[in-house]
């Protein structure tokens, strides 16, 4: 039994400047519960306008490109790239969840 988690903000650090700039609330406190549970947790957020996955015990957090511009995952800046957008498909079967990011470039429109 897998624990689907929706949130607008990451809860593993994705080592960005936006991370350290505009982390989730209590976010350490918030890792330590979850880390906590015997069963596998899936995290899917946003916010930070780029694709990411990263695994931390427990926790698998697949972070959700946006459909308006994206951001580069840099640790020391913000650049911002108006030229891609995307979303994210998220598949639930009866004893699988499967996740695809889907990107676009407005270059081709």
């Amino acid at each position: 039994l897998k624990i689907l988690l929706f949130i607008h903000h990451s809860i593993l650090d994705c080592g960005t400047i936006l991370d350290q700039r505009f982390p989730l609330k209590n976010r350490d406190q918030l890792n330590m519960v979850l880390q906590e549970s015997d069963k596998e947790i899936m995290v899917f957020c946003g916010h930070y306008h780029m694709a990411d996955e990263r695994q931390e015990g427990n926790i698998h957090q697949h972070i959700t490109p946006a459909m308006s511009y994206q951001v580069a995952k840099l640790p020391d800046r913000v650049e911002i790239n108006n030229t891609t957008f995307g979303y994210r498909i998220i598949e639930i079967k009866e004893n699988s969840i499967s996740t695809e990011v889907v990107m676009f470039s407005s270059d081709n429109y």
